[in-house]
């Protein structure tokens, strides 16, 4: 049986976090949210500010969030994507290469879903692409059309609760 899953996006603001809650939904599976939610209090104390000021404030502080939870990482790759996976099943937010190589040489993410929105601007800090994913959900219609290629995948994967 499959235990986590791995999501993640080319660049900021393509709906990855909106496409696991989906998928979460479809499946029933259990989604705790991003990488950046599960490392906003670590930021919002390095920035000196309360959790949720840094949360709503992560977009425009894009590099600085990188490095610190980079230096967090520090000596141990895959520890932020281990750490906010767990008591879940999928995760969201994996933007470095060696973050992802060592989530995949660990093996504890069954499969890589790219979700892809046209018009975005670039995430520097996004260093995967389309080729490195399992599965590529285009994200450029309605929320229902999102909704059912999700179920789609879902049911291709054998993820659907039986009734």
């Amino acid at each position: 049986s499959l235990r986590s899953y791995r999501w993640t996006t080319s660049q900021g603001r393509h709906g990855k976090d909106t496409a696991a809650q989906i998928f979460a939904q479809v499946t029933g599976l259990k989604f705790n949210g991003s990488t950046s939610w599960y490392m906003k209090e670590h930021v919002a104390k390095m920035l000196g500010v309360c959790s949720m000021v840094a949360w709503e404030e992560r977009h425009e502080n894009r590099v600085f969030w990188r490095d610190t939870i980079n230096d967090y990482r520090q000596g141990d790759a895959a520890r932020v994507a281990r750490e906010a996976l767990k008591g879940g099943n999928i995760i969201t937010g994996i933007r470095p290469r060696y973050e992802f190589e060592a989530i995949c040489d660990e093996g504890f993410v069954d499969f890589f879903v790219y979700v892809h929105r046209d018009g975005q601007e670039d995430d520097p800090t996004f260093e995967m692409n389309q080729e490195d994913a399992d599965y590529v959900i285009m994200n450029n219609g309605t929320l229902d059309e999102l909704r059912q290629a999700l179920t789609s995948l879902a049911e291709d994967l054998n993820l659907l609760p039986k009734v």
